[in-house]
């Protein structure tokens, strides 16, 4: 019986950093999930907020209508992507 019990306890012992490294993979998911959604978003940002007046596309007059277009596409079609993704 007391071999039994030791048995039980060191089940227990290696169960606890199984579920704390399931804790943690659910985190790291989602924060990488974050980070894909917005290192596009900047680029896209900081392309278009350079201040050269030599490229013709930075001197278009709907130039923010259409990036702002791109980046809720974007946006949307990523969390799109992700949701059917996971299940």
């Amino acid at each position: 019986m007391l071999e039994l019990y030791r048995e039980y306890a060191v089940n227990l012992i290696d169960l606890h950093p199984s579920m704390m490294s399931n804790q943690m993979n659910q985190v790291m998911k989602i924060l990488t999930i974050i980070s894909t959604i917005v290192i596009p978003l900047s680029f896209i940002t900081g392309l278009c907020g350079m201040n050269c007046i030599n490229l013709p596309k930075l001197q278009w007059e709907q130039k923010d209508c259409a990036v702002w277009v791109v980046i809720v596409v974007l946006i949307a079609g990523m969390m799109y992507y992700f949701k059917r993704k996971r299940g």
